[in-house]
Order: structure tokens, then C-alpha cells, then sequence
């Protein structure tokens, strides 16, 4: 497990490195806005990136912070909703910190729509909710700081 932990790291440290690279069309690149439910003035921002080879890397970068933190994909499911021809995508991520499992984010879209965004500490089983950030004048709020 461990082993598998650090490779997953390295590559998608790795991915995060070279997103410049990711620009290209090989590779989808999303990077979004959040806000603590329970705190609106804390912000989180949330990138996933994924290739076409479907290799798929996430990270936060909490408000405040300098340092991307890497996430592992653990589950991933699609749902695919007949009535809109678009599917419902249900994921899991592991949060790693200093090469140990610190949490996991529980991330569910239709389509490009954030359903739900939420965060699950480890060690307490805590649970944040996030909402996404209100985009005034097409401006990233979580670059506007």
C-alpha cells in the first residue's frame, strides 16, 4: 500500500509540475472555486486533471497556502442518466500529507455541475462541506486574493 501510495504520489506531483504541458489537448485541466459551507469567507480550490490515456491526478490548494496538496483517485463511478445524455460521476479522493492518508474528499457531478463537494478528516471522521464560490465578473474569487 504504501509503495503504491508514493508512486501514485510522485506521478501526480509530477502531473502538477507540468501543467503547462497539460494545456495541450492531450489533457483536461479543471480548476475550481469553493467556499467553506459553514465559513464563506474560506476558500479552497480544487484542480483535477485528467489525459487521455485516463490517468486522472487531483489537488487542493487551501486559502493562505503556498502548497498544492496531492490527491489520489480511490473510487470512481459513472452513472449514466438516460434522460439528459449526460452521466452522474461519483468520486473518492485521498488526501496524502507528508506520505500518509490525512482524508478524503467525496466529489459527485452531473455533467460539469458540482452536486456535492465535501472533505472527511481521518483522524476524527469531521466532515466540511463545500459550496462553489460565486464567479462575480467571470473573476476565480480563489484568484482575486
Amino acid at each position: 500500500m504504501i509503495r503504491l501510495t508514493r508512486a501514485a504520489l510522485s506521478v501526480a506531483v509530477s502531473l502538477l509540475a507540468l501543467q503547462h504541458v497539460f494545456a495541450e489537448p492531450s489533457a483536461a485541466v479543471q480548476t475550481r472555486c469553493f467556499r467553506f459551507s459553514d465559513q464563506p469567507g474560506k476558500l479552497v480550490q480544487l484542480r483535477l486533471i485528467g489525459t487521455q490515456d485516463d490517468n486522472k491526478a487531483g489537488f487542493v490548494l487551501y486559502a493562505g497556502s503556498k502548497a498544492w496538496i496531492p490527491l489520489v483517485l480511490s473510487r470512481s463511478q459513472v452513472i449514466p442518466m438516460a434522460d439528459s445524455g449526460r452521466n452522474q460521476v461519483d468520486e473518492e479522493w485521498v488526501e496524502i500529507v507528508h506520505d500518509q492518508v490525512t482524508g478524503r474528499y467525496l466529489l459527485s457531478m452531473f455533467g460539469n455541475e458540482v452536486n456535492s463537494f465535501e472533505y472527511v478528516n481521518r483522524k476524527n471522521g469531521a466532515k466540511t462541506e463545500f459550496t462553489l464560490a460565486p464567479r462575480l465578473h467571470d473573476i476565480n474569487p480563489c484568484k482575486a486574493r
